[in-house]
């Protein structure tokens, strides 16, 4: 099923032994735009940690009872990686880089420590921090990211959900991640492959989004 990241903000994260939390943000690799991890906050257990964990672990998205099923004990998920700071991961790569010129990593132990991982990827996004981006056409700017989409059948993000506030009058339309050339950190934009004209054009007969999702905007390979 495709889902608004947002409508997943927020949900409950339910270990096999109980609560373990909530669910704060989205990783996602802007290469091969698939899911690399789900952001649990475990507040009030333990207090203030954020981890890091896999969707191979989601066993259920339960939208009645706004909660997320994970096949983790409470103390697996606490091994996870731990995010040492609030930041999102791409401001966190870039201050990273700057700072000491080389691989990240999460936690506060060593690298190679059995529970830590090392991160060293300029593709790896926070869906929360890409909101508000602004999308860019090749002939002028769309409007902005105001939410990003998946596919929790096969964790890909195939639609990004923009508002076309500057020639659409905020009609929100959704483009697919296959027209996006790149994302640019420091701007910060999507960079697209398509024309205001061909975002123009009426959706595919066979359009993928569900009935209460808006429009495709566009659909690239």
């Amino acid at each position: 099923m495709i889902r608004r990241v947002r409508d997943l903000e927020g949900l409950t994260l339910t270990a096999v032994d109980g609560h373990a939390g909530r669910i704060r943000d989205v990783y996602f690799d802007d290469e091969t735009w698939r899911v690399r991890y789900l952001v649990g906050e475990t507040s009030p257990w333990p207090t203030g940690i954020h981890v890091a964990i896999a969707p191979s672990h989601v066993e259920e998205i339960d939208v009645r009872s706004n909660a997320v099923a994970v096949d983790l004990t409470r103390l697996e998920i606490e091994r996870n990686p731990v995010l040492d700071s609030d930041l999102p991961i791409s401001a966190q790569l870039r201050a990273a880089s700057s700072a000491i010129g080389g691989p990240m990593y999460w936690g506060f132990g060593a690298a190679g420590s059995a529970s830590h991982e090392a991160v060293h990827d300029t593709h790896l996004r926070s869906a929360r921090h890409v909101t508000g981006f602004r999308v860019q056409a090749t002939d002028g700017q769309l409007g902005h990211v105001i939410d990003l989409l998946v596919d929790d059948e096969d964790w890909t993000v195939p639609y990004l959900m923009t508002d076309t506030t500057h020639w659409r009058a905020g009609r929100p339309r959704l483009l697919s991640t296959g027209c996006v050339e790149r994302i640019e950190v420091a701007a910060p934009q999507v960079l697209t492959r398509i024309s205001r004209d061909e975002v123009e054009l009426p959706p595919p007969a066979s359009r993928a989004n569900q009935p209460d999702l808006p429009e495709i905007a566009g659909e690239c390979r």
